[in-house]
């Protein structure tokens, strides 16, 4: 038999559902989350479920390691490579504060602390015309400083590159050649649009959780392979689609909202089944309760979305609250 399976790791538990290709017939299960290495739930689902690890046709997987480990502060060293004079985006922000009248407040710290963020020179316009070269020596002579100062990953946002993208390439080709063990997220292959803070913002999310979910992702898939899965992982992604587990470990910023998308997915084809095409949405777990709405039988998306307070997500997603 073909079975078509969906694992979803949350809070409190992992889910699973299989479903024969042929009948349709379902297996529905919980088993607990194993929070010190969530893979080891989806194999216990697996290990619990009806469908043999062979003949398991498509195996759909929704994870929340992303979006915890910014929750939990719980990612990678991160270092920054920005324009020169545009080192502080992440702190200055915008003008909104979340609580207006509390003076107690204050504001969390960035993912990257003030002395791993670097100014390099070099300029490109709005219409990505150069202005001023990018100085690759300073790029090398960053990378090291970060390298020293042990980071694991490095985001790169300059100034208007979603209009030209070569001198971020160029840079990230840079970084390479003098550490080969850290991981590079560019702006322009992460949130191709204007906005400074929220294309800093979404970059460092980027490769804050990228060393994480490259974990993760490997052990998972070693897992599977050992219990006899063949067919390709694939993981839900914010946008209610999926991607391939490659795929995700490039860009993992697409699976900060991954299960919940997931169930908005579902509740979008259950209305529809049911004569309803506008609906809201109530998914409620262990650790949280997620809210959409579907309008005229399609799921609202965003390309506006915090994590945490005062960290900006642009990347399209569902709008989930």
């Amino acid at each position: 038999m073909s079975r078509l399976v969906g694992i979803d790791v949350g809070g409190t538990f992992t889910d699973y559902v299989a479903v024969d290709a042929a009948t349709s017939s379902m297996t529905i299960l919980k088993v607990p989350t194993t929070l010190d290495g969530p893979e080891r739930g989806v194999i216990d689902a697996l290990g619990a479920g009806s469908a043999s690890p062979r003949s398991i046709e498509r195996l759909a997987h929704g994870t929340t390691v992303s979006t915890n480990a910014i929750l939990e502060r719980t990612g990678a060293s991160v270092g920054l490579i920005t324009t020169a004079g545009f080192e502080d985006v992440l702190e200055i922000g915008r003008s909104d504060r979340a609580h207006l009248y509390d003076l107690s407040w204050k504001k969390p710290a960035p993912l990257v602390p003030r002395e791993l963020r670097f100014g390099v020179a070099q300029r490109t316009d709005g219409f990505g015309r150069e202005r001023v070269p990018l100085d690759v020596d300073a790029v090398r002579r960053a990378a090291l400083r970060l390298v020293e100062g042990g980071v694991e990953s490095v985001a790169i946002c300059f100034l208007h590159a979603y209009a030209n993208s070569s001198h971020e390439e160029q840079a990230r080709e840079t970084v390479a050649s003098v550490a080969p063990s850290v991981v590079v997220s560019i702006s322009s292959e992460v949130m191709n649009s204007i906005r400074e803070f929220e294309r800093t913002s979404t970059v460092v999310v980027d490769a804050y959780v990228k060393p994480v979910m490259s974990r993760y992702l490997h052990r998972l898939e070693g897992d599977l392979a050992e219990e006899g899965v063949q067919t390709q992982l694939q993981v839900m992604q914010s946008s209610g689609g999926v991607m391939t587990s490659q795929h995700c470990a490039a860009l993992p910023v697409h699976t900060l909202l991954s299960g919940p998308a997931a169930g908005v997915i579902a509740a979008q084809d259950l209305a529809a089944r049911s004569g309803y095409s506008n609906v809201i949405t109530l998914d409620i777990g262990g650790t949280s309760a997620d809210v959409a709405v579907i309008t005229n039988g399609r799921p609202t998306m965003t390309t506006d979305t915090e994590v945490d307070w005062g960290i900006p997500v642009q990347v399209p997603m569902i709008d989930i609250r």
